[in-house]
């Protein structure tokens, strides 16, 4: 299933599949990839990063308490 992408006045704009917020379809917001069809990651930047940060720290925690 292809995510939604409008078009604006900066152009075409991609729904981010977490926040489903859109964001310009550019390198400044989301990553590139070969999996998807557009060339970009399904997630913005700014959710990749903040879901490896709560990971990282999990793992942190984790290793802390054996």
């Amino acid at each position: 299933m292809a995510r939604e992408s409008i078009q604006t006045e900066l152009g075409e704009e991609l729904q981010c599949t977490r926040r489903r917020e859109f964001w310009p379809a550019d390198d400044e917001f989301f990553s590139r990839t070969s999996d998807n069809r557009d060339g970009f990651k399904s997630w913005c930047k700014a959710c990749l990063n903040a879901y490896d940060r709560a990971r990282a720290a999990q793992r942190r925690s984790m290793e802390g308490a054996r």
